[in-house]
């Protein structure tokens, strides 16, 4: 299933910080109703906190690589210089 993610957010976006909404709404398919309800009133960082936890129990094993291809999280590996 990683392989056919990809990034939720218009690269209008990408160098501003996830809303909670645009968090909650890049793992949606993984989250229950519960998880959605209790992260609502977290701030983005708690919210993206909350994911590391949870995600792996819903069977994703490598949140941080889901939440980067989702783009919540930004990639950062070092970038190979000219």
């Amino acid at each position: 299933m990683v392989s056919s993610m990809k990034h939720s957010r218009s690269p209008e976006y990408e160098n501003t910080p996830p809303t909670t909404r645009e968090i909650i709404q890049a793992a949606i398919d993984y989250l229950s109703d519960e998880d959605k309800e209790f992260m609502e009133d977290m701030e983005p960082e708690g919210a993206i906190g909350y994911l590391f936890t949870c995600l792996p129990e819903y069977g994703v094993a490598n949140p941080e690589g889901f939440l980067i291809q989702k783009g919540v999280l930004q990639d950062r590996a070092p970038q190979p210089e000219e």
